[in-house]
């Protein structure tokens, strides 16, 4: 697997873009933890 250096991201080694997290079908109306890129969120 490629590294951040090998992209040649310069200082800003962190994603970038648009990133699909969950399908239309998993969202509903209660909360779902999640956790990407060394984060947690709630979506």
């Amino acid at each position: 697997m490629a590294t951040t250096e090998e992209y040649g991201l310069g200082v800003f080694q962190y994603p970038r873009g648009w990133f699909m997290i969950a399908a239309a079908d998993e969202v509903g109306d209660t909360p779902i933890a999640l956790r990407f890129f060394g984060q947690d969120f709630a979506l």
